[in-house]
């Protein structure tokens, strides 16, 4: 663990800059808010016009919040992750580490953790700003919750996928296309079975169970590659 965590302050070194994760966020929360605007004042100034709220733009309204945040999920876990140990390889790090008796799944659990913890960042500023279309109904607490909870299971499960796809590929390009891919395929999956999971009493834990047990294996199996001994 220790060395994780030093592996960890090395990568924050190498990648992206606090300063510039926050120029990040303020950019993506403030699109988000606009987008959220815009639906509300249509939604709000129809109502007004016809005396009663439209269930179509509502649902609609839902649809959209919840699809924008699997795509902010979509888009920025490749980001993070998918050139990841790529980049390191390149660098030359991932040989300096491996001299200094590193073990590999060190290196590759603090990749994982590194890119998943700014997604996990980037995606609960964004949840708050979202949520805000279940103001109109339809969406009670717990759903809001459970939604989270996929979402973050869901994040889990991808930052995962990405990061053994960069183990399979040298070129760090390649990695993040094959990425992108995968990610587009259990992105539809998801949305294909979100009112399953969300109206369901269980399946909502079984979701997150197989999600996390599946990333571990993910990660696990990730130390197994070619790329540490190219």
């Amino acid at each position: 663990m220790e060395n994780i965590l030093k592996i960890l302050d090395r990568l924050n070194e190498v990648y992206v800059k606090r300063r510039t994760i926050l120029i990040f966020l303020i950019i993506q929360n403030t699109i988000l808010s606009l987008i959220m605007l815009i639906f509300v004042n249509v939604i709000v100034s129809n109502g007004v016009i016809n005396g009663e709220l439209d269930y179509s733009q509502i649902r609609l309204f839902y649809n959209t919040a919840v699809v924008l945040l699997f795509i902010i999920v979509l888009i920025l876990a490749p980001i993070f992750l998918a050139r990841s140990l790529n980049d390191l390889y390149k660098k030359n790090i991932i040989e300096h580490l491996l001299a200094v008796k590193i073990d590999i799944s060190e290196i590759v659990y603090a990749v994982y953790f590194r890119g998943l913890i700014t997604l996990i960042i980037v995606l609960v500023s964004a949840f708050p700003i979202i949520v805000i279309s279940f103001y109109f109904g339809g969406f009670g607490l717990l759903k809001i919750f459970k939604l989270l909870g996929m979402l973050l299971s869901f994040a889990v499960l991808y930052s995962a996928v990405c990061i053994f796809i960069s183990t399979r590929f040298i070129d760090g390009n390649v990695s993040a296309l094959v990425s992108y891919l995968a990610g587009a395929v259990l992105t539809l999956i998801n949305i294909y079975f979100l009112n399953y999971i969300l109206n369901g009493s269980f399946l909502i834990i079984v979701y997150v169970v197989f999600n996390i047990v599946l990333s571990l294996v993910l990660v696990s199996v990730s130390r197994k590659t070619s790329l540490f001994y190219a």
